[in-house]
């Protein structure tokens, strides 16, 4: 990110604006134009390849899961695309005070890995995933209550009923910040390594596409794997966690894929 934020600055930014250079809210323009052009690429990228490599291979499907043969509607790939490309100018200016923490070295991110004693990486991961889970679980079920759902969270499960990787990202502004601001706040609440966190965040992305694209990873049922999110697509009220499934067995909200469709009515 600093290095995108930096190429904005130094040869678009100062180059072909009135704006001083390094001045604050020059450093607040070139955080957001960095954070939308990186949301726009790799909200469509990611998908892009995951659908291309996973999603076409209907043979793939696990058909003990009811319904997973069914098809996305015509246009709706575009649709979930447009979503998400629109979204990307809301979130890169809710994420902009904390992106720009986050540059000016605000927060506990370090790029130096003797910082910390090596012992602590394997520690962060696993703060990262738990912290992260947690919320987003949290976030993801509240999303669901009646007075926020279809204000803020119905558009994705309206557009993507029978979800393709591109539902990944299409989300309203304010519906992605709330499930995504833990992973922002990560370096502000415990100390993380600077190229660990961004491997951790493609993989959140590489995953949210995943666990759209309805190939079934495995029957270990410690994964949220894109078996477990088709029933939350299409039963709405299971299976809300991210990568992994405690959560939903902790309160009650975990379905197995393989069990038979709830008569659950969409919201």
């Amino acid at each position: 990110m600093d290095l995108v934020i930096d190429f904005i600055h130094d040869n678009i930014v100062t180059k072909y604006t009135s704006l001083q250079p390094h001045a604050t809210h020059t450093e607040f323009a070139c955080v957001y134009l960095a954070g939308l052009t990186t949301s726009w690429f790799f909200s469509v990228l990611v998908p892009a390849v995951d659908y291309a490599l996973f999603y076409t291979q209907k043979s793939k499907r696990d058909q003990r899961i009811k319904k997973i043969m069914i098809e996305h509607t015509e246009g709706q790939v575009a649709r979930e695309i447009a979503i998400s490309l629109k979204a990307s100018f809301g979130l890169a200016l809710i994420y902009l005070l904390p992106f720009w923490g986050i540059h000016k070295g605000y927060s506990m991110l370090y790029k130096d890995v003797t910082a910390y004693p090596l012992w602590y990486i394997p520690i962060s991961i696993a703060l990262f995933f738990g912290f992260t889970e947690f919320c987003v679980y949290w976030a993801h079920r509240l999303l669901h209550h009646p007075k926020l759902y279809a204000p803020l969270h119905k558009l994705h499960h309206t557009n993507s009923l029978w979800a393709t990787p591109f539902a990944a990202f299409s989300f309203e502004s304010v519906d992605s910040a709330f499930q995504g601001i833990s992973y922002v706040c990560v370096p502000f609440v415990f100390p993380i390594q600077y190229h660990l966190l961004y491997g951790l965040l493609f993989l959140l992305m590489a995953w949210a596409a995943s666990i759209h694209d309805r190939i079934h990873m495995t029957d270990v049922r410690l994964f949220n794997d894109a078996g477990h999110h088709f029933v939350h697509h299409r039963d709405f009220v299971y299976n809300y966690g991210q990568y992994f499934t405690f959560m939903d067995r902790l309160f009650g909200t975990y379905k197995d894929p393989f069990a038979e469709e709830d008569k659950t009515k969409a919201q």
